[in-house]
């Protein structure tokens, strides 16, 4: 699932009305002429046995940092290296919980 955009012409694969709408108002007023995303379902689920929400997004982080420490690293460098306009409740709570210690820094990779 996913989409395009192209000026005043958007096509949705899947996805909502809603989503459409920001994607277009968002491209227009950052001046760009075209943008292309992705909108795969979410398996956290039917990995995690939790619903995916910010709580079980930092529960997931932690739990993986004591499995796999590389794979922490780069996956708390993705999420402080997203551009800063991309904020959502997940980025929110897992950068609260890097900065209040609830999740160790990840400055160096292992």
């Amino acid at each position: 699932m996913g989409g395009c955009f192209f000026g005043n012409a958007v096509r949705l694969l899947g996805g909502s009305d809603y989503n459409r709408r920001q994607i277009s108002h968002w491209a227009q007023e950052n001046g760009f002429d075209g943008v292309v995303w992705t909108g795969l379902d979410s398996n956290f689920a039917e990995k995690t046995g939790k619903a995916f929400d910010s709580e079980n997004a930092v529960w997931y982080l932690a739990e993986l940092g004591r499995r796999d420490a590389a794979a922490y690293f780069r996956a708390v460098e993705y999420i402080q290296n997203a551009p800063y306009n991309v904020q959502t409740p997940v980025r929110t709570a897992i950068s609260t919980a890097l900065e209040n210690g609830d999740l160790p820094r990840a400055e160096h990779p292992p």
